[in-house]
């Protein structure tokens, strides 16, 4: 889950203007965190609290609008119906802005080969105190699952 944070805060800076070289910097002054960052804590809460997801999604992106939520989701977050709304992830069926494809990329590696502690304490000063304890919630019982 560390992973997919910190590839969220150092895809942002580029989310409306895609990047494909290898050649940025990890964090800067513009980076901050995204929608795809509030979803994963949303779920990794619900997870963690055995609660419904999509209530969840919902409260968690309220807490935190303007992160670039798709139109659609945007619509489905204000509602109080919670029901599908029919997306399938728009964002990767047109080939993804970069910070969800950061976000993807980061969390495939934190499985790999984990999450250096600097690059993971840089990533954490992003966020407020509510996401970071879900983050540490959830890797705590992660560490503990093994």
């Amino acid at each position: 889950m560390l992973g997919a944070v910190v590839g969220d805060i150092v895809g942002s800076i580029y989310e409306w203007n895609n990047h494909r070289s290898k050649n940025f910097p990890l964090f800067g002054p513009d980076c901050d965190f995204t929608d795809d960052t509030v979803c994963t804590v949303a779920l990794a809460d619900a997870f963690l609290r055995d609660t419904d997801p999509a209530r969840c999604l919902q409260d968690w992106c309220r807490r935190y609008p303007g992160r670039g939520y798709g139109g659609r989701f945007h619509g489905w977050i204000a509602a109080e119906d919670r029901a599908p709304y029919s997306s399938y992830g728009n964002a990767i069926s047109i080939g993804g802005d970069s910070d969800t494809v950061a976000a993807i990329a980061g969390s495939v590696a934190e499985g790999l080969f984990g999450v250096p502690e600097a690059i993971g304490a840089r990533a954490r000063e992003y966020l407020p105190g509510e996401l970071r304890g879900v983050l540490a919630a959830m890797g705590a019982r992660v560490v503990t699952a093994r």
